[in-house]
């Protein structure tokens, strides 16, 4: 069943690289993110209102996402720009910025961000912005980092969406 997965996955992250373990959070935070949205509209016996039920609880997708939280941070250097903007992006999706020791996920990646940042594509910045707006984070030195590539960068390989 479904919590025995979310459990099969939170005790094997630990051997997980940062490609695996942010398309696992990028998954996972799809999946909420799109049953959040169908939730409101399904009969108490639809798969969808019984997925609903086990993954909207907050309690429930904290847990795992404070799982990779931890995890990510012990191997931030070995990530590059898609999977950092990825990774927090994900976390946006579903609100969530975990307390990592005496700092939260997102100063903490934004620090590792912000050495990285001429490395981020106009992607990887959008992502990287988008959750910072989701779960009402600031860094200012990141968002410096940030200005600062977007006025060294031809504006026209940005495209709208």
């Amino acid at each position: 069943n479904l919590r025995c997965v979310i459990s099969t996955t939170c005790n094997r992250m630990r051997s997980f690289r940062c490609r695996d373990l942010t398309q696992t959070s990028l998954g996972i935070a799809k999946t909420i993110s799109q049953v959040r949205r169908g939730h409101q509209q399904c009969r108490a016996n639809d798969p969808l209102q019984i997925t609903g039920g086990l993954l909207l609880s907050d309690s429930r997708h904290f847990v795992i996402f404070d799982v990779i939280g931890r995890s990510a941070v012990s191997m931030l250097e070995s990530f590059d720009a898609r999977h950092l903007s990825n990774l927090v992006f994900s976390f946006g999706l579903v609100n969530r910025n975990p307390d990592i020791g005496d700092d939260t996920l997102f100063n903490v990646v934004g620090s590792a961000a912000a050495k990285i940042m001429q490395t981020f594509d106009p992607q990887d910045i959008a992502n990287m912005l988008l959750a910072y707006v989701y779960v009402g984070a600031k860094n200012s030195s990141l968002f410096r980092k940030i200005r600062e590539t977007i006025l060294g960068t031809d504006l026209g390989i940005f495209e709208g969406q």
